[in-house]
């Protein structure tokens, strides 16, 4: 039994390469070649990406009890999605109205997304459809009258709304999967086989060396041209961490601070403009907002996240006095691979000026990242090491395909039964926007514990974006900030993925990683309730005065908090000194919600008696500690 587990094992391995390559494939030539109608596609991509996970667990199965189950979801893929696609018109024409066949692939096709989506992403998303369909089934068994109690819908007809229909499983949001996330999924995944990690290793010893903070600047910078590409934080943590994490450690950073700091980094791949994260692509498809829209409002935040990060990284190499790193820097390999990573960004951003679509765009930036990098005989990959990073980054796109499919179901079965507007309501009656902000933005949190991002940000989107609207906040400014607190997920414990990997990867405790991490990454909870009352930080200017005090006013309210949080500015602050910081940034940030000038000049006085104040203190210690270290290259 050994042997044939064996067998087993490597023939399952061989048809995930196959499948793989095939997936990929696929959706390069359907971007040229409109093979198959809208509906067609989507049952397409599910089908791969459901053979794609299944086989996974045949490939990995140690006992027989797994390989059976394995074979089961293989055959109930085989079947379910087959049949779909065959009679994918006569399906299309049901509105819902399913016989017993049609049902029981729905049914089939809701058990294999649910399990794929456990087996890959937790247990959270599963619980949430399966509570979501329990009540779409039998929510018309509670007392007539009653909050919660709907129509009743026949068992065949409700299944086919979640899984066959267009808002559902099939809906748009796998439509967005199969079109670009997938493409750009594989982008992300051919990093790792271009040698593109070469150019990211030298630019940030450069930088390194020029700027206090040394291997946690390093951190924040490949970590962000990684996540720029990627956009998936615990994907950015796991490329950029092998290298980062011992470098920060032999400099002199704690474990925890080493973890804490590429988990913060990789996180703001999630909104770092051209690519931002797999979430955004969501909201192109929620939200009706241009993908170009969305990528020039996010200039700013990404801007800001990322100085106020680096700003906590400096002061942690203050503190613990750690100077640049020793190892040269290679201006000739810095020079020699920066083409295969800025030209391929370059096309990407002219592509999407020129309002080209997404997937169009993906496709040619795939295309000319795979031909650069075979250009030179230093930087071409091997075919083994190219056939590896495709089927790894088409089992990534799968992976998040099965975690959108169930997504539908989730918001099929609210919409169905009338939930997602009940839910609206609670939310509606709070009143005031700053209280409805708040609930949103918890919504996000929890939801964003046990959930990749795309999935927390659909599901509050879903639920919160509707009222945010209907409260005077642009659809924009509404999605944007439920994307924000989403993509917290990765770094708010308890659960906070990207933290356990950072951990995991400098031997750190988990929990003092993640206080690191939110010390670090507090501006992301602070900045989204800016652009909400401000559009100046979503590349909405008015008048030049406003934007420049706007922008000027966001930047040192959050920059203030670093001492308030560290205890260190231009050198250790004792507590008292700290209040101070944190009344200024409350009366900087309270002006640009509430436009009240006396909170400016309030907040603009404090700010400059402590400058005043820390550089006396500086200059009588007779402590040289400069804002910058110049030292030689």
């Amino acid at each position: 039994m050994t042997v044939m587990k064996g067998k087993l094992g490597r023939g399952a391995g061989a048809a995930i390469v196959v499948i793989g390559l095939a997936m990929v494939a696929y959706h390069m030539v359907y971007v040229q070649v409109l093979l198959q109608s809208s509906f067609e596609h989507r049952v397409t991509h599910l089908a791969f990406a459901l053979l794609l996970t299944f086989l996974s667990v045949l490939r990995g199965a140690q006992r027989h009890r797994v390989a059976a189950l394995g074979l089961v979801f293989v055959a109930m893929t085989l079947f379910s999605m087959g049949y779909i696609r065959l009679w994918s018109d006569h399906i299309e024409s049901l509105y819902g109205f399913a016989g017993p066949v049609e049902a029981a692939a729905a049914l089939m096709l809701i058990i294999l997304v649910l399990e794929g989506t456990r087996r890959d992403w937790g247990i959270t998303l599963p619980i949430l459809a399966v509570v979501s369909l329990a009540y779409l089934f039998w929510g018309h068994l509670l007392p007539q009258g009653t909050y919660f109690y709907h129509s009743y819908i026949p068992m065949p007809q409700a299944l086919a709304f979640v899984a066959l229909e267009s808002g559902g499983a099939m809906g748009g949001l796998l439509l967005a999967s199969a079109d670009y996330i997938f493409l750009f999924v594989i982008f992300g995944g051919l990093i790792g086989a271009l040698g593109t990690d070469r150019f990211f290793n030298e630019l940030s010893k450069a930088l390194g060396k020029r700027l206090t903070g040394a291997g946690g600047l390093s951190a924040v910078v490949s970590s962000g041209l990684v996540g720029m590409v990627t956009g998936v934080a615990m994907s950015n943590v796991l490329i950029t961490g092998a290298f980062t994490i011992p470098a920060m450690r032999s400099q002199g950073y704690t474990r925890e601070q080493a973890g804490a700091i590429e988990a913060v980094a990789s996180t703001g791949g999630q909104i770092m403009p051209p690519v931002l994260g797999l979430g955004a692509f969501v909201m192109v498809t929620l939200a009706g907002v241009p993908y170009v829209e969305i990528v020039i409002a996010s200039i700013i935040p990404a801007i800001l996240y990322y100085l106020v990060t680096y700003l906590g990284v400096r002061v942690m190499a203050l503190k613990a006095n750690i100077h640049p790193p020793p190892e040269p820097v290679s201006l000739r390999a810095l020079v020699g691979s920066s083409y295969l990573f800025l030209v391929p960004v370059g096309v990407l951003v002219v592509l999407l000026a020129a309002r080209h679509s997404i997937m169009y765009t993906a496709f040619y930036v795939i295309v000319i990242s795979v031909v650069l990098a075979y250009v030179r005989k230093q930087t071409r990959p091997e075919w083994r090491e190219l056939i590896r990073h495709l089927v790894e980054g088409a089992q990534s796109g799968a992976s998040v395909a099965v975690a959108i499919a169930a997504i539908g179901i989730i918001v099929q079965g609210m919409t169905t039964t009338g939930l997602g507007g009940k839910i609206t309501a609670v939310i509606m009656s709070m009143g005031d926007l700053p209280s409805t902000l708040v609930a949103v933005a918890l919504i996000g949190l929890f939801l964003g514990l046990g959930m990749p991002t795309p999935a927390a940000y659909a599901l509050t989107a879903a639920l919160g974006a509707p009222v945010l609207i209907k409260m005077g906040v642009p659809a924009l400014a509404a999605h944007m900030f439920i994307l924000y607190y989403a993509s917290l997920s990765s770094i708010t414990p308890p659960v906070a993925a990207a933290v356990l990997v950072g951990a995991r990867l400098a031997e750190a405790n988990f929990w003092k990683c993640g206080i690191e991490a939110m010390r670090l990454a507090y501006s992301l909870y602070l900045l989204p309730f800016l652009w909400v009352f401000e559009s100046t930080f979503l590349m909405q200017f008015t008048d030049p005065l406003t934007t420049v005090v706007s922008l000027l006013v966001g930047t040192v309210s959050l920059s203030l908090t670093v001492p308030v949080l560290q205890g260190w500015a231009l050198g250790r602050v004792a507590l008292w000194e700290r209040g101070l910081y944190a009344l200024s940034a409350l009366s900087l940030f309270w002006y640009l919600i509430d436009k009240d000038r006396r909170m400016l000049a309030l907040g603009a006085l404090l700010f400059l008696l402590t400058a005043v104040h820390e550089w006396r203190k500086r200059r009588r210690s007779g402590v040289a500690q400069p804002l910058a270290r110049v030292p030689e290259v």
